[in-house]
């Protein structure tokens, strides 16, 4: 057997597990740049180290139960932390897989 995996195997791999994480917090932050990022943690602290690292406009909201990506994005709680954000924009700036 070999010792090599295949970038589909590897692929699947990724996938299979991005879909069993699970989340405690959604939050959105804005870079130094201007460029505004949804974020996903299981830790509150994750707002000190945003803001430490220079982001500002941080709010992070704690989820009644963990969930996944896909399920906080089709619930109301993005809203929540960001009103301003589209459903385009999140389509460009979250990665499902990641």
């Amino acid at each position: 057997m070999s010792d090599i995996v295949t970038n589909e195997v590897l692929e699947a791999a990724i996938e299979e597990v991005a879909k069993g994480e699970t989340f405690k917090f959604v939050g959105f932050a804005t870079s130094k740049k201007g460029r505004g990022k949804l974020r996903f943690s299981n830790d509150k602290r994750r707002t000190r180290t945003l803001v430490r690292n220079g982001f500002t406009d941080v709010k992070f909201i704690e989820l009644p139960n963990p969930m996944n990506k896909e399920e906080i994005l089709a619930s109301t709680f993005v809203q929540a932390v960001s009103p301003q954000i589209n459903s385009e924009i999140m389509q460009k700036e979250v990665d499902l897989s990641a």
